[in-house]
């Protein structure tokens, strides 16, 4: 059994050694080929390691005071703590980034300003060459409203959100956190107060012992910019594009009008539709079928209202999603509106698979009357 004896050295930082004399020349080796800023070389004196008193070497620490001893940068944390730098508002940069993912995360980059400003885009280069491939191959960026949108912020919000830095003790945590995954999102949290900068990398990050702090800072920030405006769509988002000079008769205007179908906020839809924003779009999407897949009564009749249901093609994409969404009501409202004309042999037997993985004997019993395949082949 190994005999372990603890040393301290040089401003405050402790380590527990045990390791070989050809271990630590392989570490020194190794920090030497490193592009280290501003290292300091300390003397560690003679210890035991299994027995056998080793020389005194030379290590090296970085100038942040993190010793990477042995690759335990957690026990040099843990011994020494950081103080956070003075704020200079004038100067302070707090960002996030968040990467693609292998699906539709949102991607994008949020910076503050000390000066109250915020700036969110998501025309800026990919963190990795991963989230680039990741980028490229993705239906979207997941936000609604992509582009380069800037905001003012509340400067309480903004101190509150600077003093949860220093309650979390950002300048004691690591640099990264990165778990052996792949094909999950990235995200950069960092902030230069003027006297100092940091920013930690979270790659699945609360598995690999990052601080459930580090989390509620990212959120955090999302909260103090406002981001969700321009992630989902939400209504304080339209008077921000309206100062930007945004043209609503768009596709970006049919998503906002989209989104706020899903959410039944009929108020929402009309002021995007008096703005110029579409009510229709592809028949298999767009507010109708939104409206459905939700359940949103309200949001429905307003659109059947607005001449939405003079489409064949729009009501019967509607009433799929109704089916497949399995939502009784607005099932029932839009097949009277479709009638049985449309709904052909192939039609039904689609929508009869769907009801009856269902379990919704109403809509089976509907659709058998259209002679479909009841063995569910379409040919």
């Amino acid at each position: 059994m190994q005999k372990r004896r603890a040393f301290s050295f040089g401003d405050r930082l402790g380590c527990e050694y045990a390791r070989t004399t050809s271990g630590f020349n392989g570490l020194q080796g190794r920090l030497k080929s490193r592009s280290l800023l501003r290292m300091r070389q300390f003397r560690v004196l003679a210890f035991v390691v299994a027995g056998a008193a080793l020389t005194s070497l030379s290590i090296y620490a970085y100038d942040d005071r993190r010793a990477l001893v042995g690759g335990n940068s957690a026990a040099a944390h843990a011994s020494h703590h950081v103080k956070f730098p003075d704020v200079d508002y004038s100067k302070l940069r707090i960002s996030l980034q968040r990467s693609a993912c292998f699906g539709m995360c949102p991607d994008y980059i949020v910076t503050i300003s000390g000066d109250g400003s915020a700036v969110f885009t998501t025309d800026y280069r990919p963190v990795d060459p991963v989230a680039g491939v990741h980028r490229e191959f993705s239906r979207s960026v997941g936000v609604l409203v992509p582009g380069t949108h800037r905001t003012k912020i509340d400067p309480n919000a903004l101190r509150a959100l600077v003093q949860q830095f220093q309650d979390a003790e950002f300048f004691d945590l690591k640099d990264e956190y990165r778990y052996g995954a792949t094909d999950a999102a990235t995200y950069i949290i960092s902030i230069d107060t003027g006297h100092g900068a940091k920013r930690i990398i979270d790659y699945i990050g609360r598995q690999a012992g990052m601080p459930a702090s580090v989390t509620a800072l990212e959120d955090a920030i999302d909260k103090t910019a406002g981001t969700r405006r321009w992630i989902d769509g939400t209504p304080d988002a339209i008077p921000l594009l309206q100062s930007e000079g945004f043209h609503f008769d768009s596709p970006i205007g049919l998503d906002l009008m989209t989104k706020a179908a899903e959410r039944g906020d009929v108020a929402t839809m009309e002021r995007l539709h008096a703005l110029g924003a579409p009510l229709v779009g592809d028949p298999s999407s767009g507010p109708l079928v939104a409206a459905a897949s939700a359940s949103q009564m309200s949001a429905l009749s307003w659109l059947l209202s607005q001449g939405v249901g003079n489409d064949p093609k729009v009501l019967l994409g509607g009433l799929d999603e109704a089916v497949r969404s399995d939502s009784d009501e607005a099932f029932e409202r839009l097949r009277e509106l479709v009638g049985p004309k449309p709904i052909t042999p192939e039609t039904a037997t689609n929508l009869l698979r769907q009801a009856a993985e269902n379990g919704n004997v109403r809509m089976v019993s509907y659709f058998l009357q259209f002679h479909p395949r009841l063995n569910g082949s379409t040919n």
